[in-house]
């Protein structure tokens, strides 16, 4: 199975899928996974430290924490309980422009684990 991911501001397709806890008002999505969502306190963290440099101290160990977190949270619901809800083709969507500091990121090193092809487009 191959799926994309990418940013709400960046993706123009019909095939959309939120993996966020909110999306912009006008972005496109087909449906919606809510247990793929961060949960509110690692939202709440990462967005309290994320435009410190990215030498800070802080700012790497409450990514580090977020990114064990969510991983944690994947592996406790397992891969028979989130690949069948996945589609050829569908496309992961949340805020983050970049993925190698959001939760899809995460999440397309979870999948990829798993056998699933995951690449992040930006059409």
């Amino acid at each position: 199975m191959k799926i994309y991911t990418s940013s709400y501001f960046k993706y123009r397709g019909d095939r959309g899928v939120q993996i966020s806890t909110s999306k912009p008002e006008l972005a496109k999505v087909y449906r919606k996974l809510p247990s793929l969502y961060p949960s509110w306190e690692c939202v709440k963290r990462w967005n309290e430290v994320k435009k410190l440099p990215k030498t800070d101290p802080e700012r790497q160990e409450v990514w580090s924490w977020y990114v064990e977190q969510y991983w944690n949270k994947l592996t406790r619901m397992g891969a028979e309980n989130i690949l069948p809800y996945l589609c050829e083709g569908d496309v992961l969507l949340c805020w983050c422009k970049n993925r190698n500091e959001c939760h899809r990121g995460v999440l397309a090193s979870w999948l990829a684990y798993y056998g699933v092809e995951v690449e992040e487009i930006d059409w």
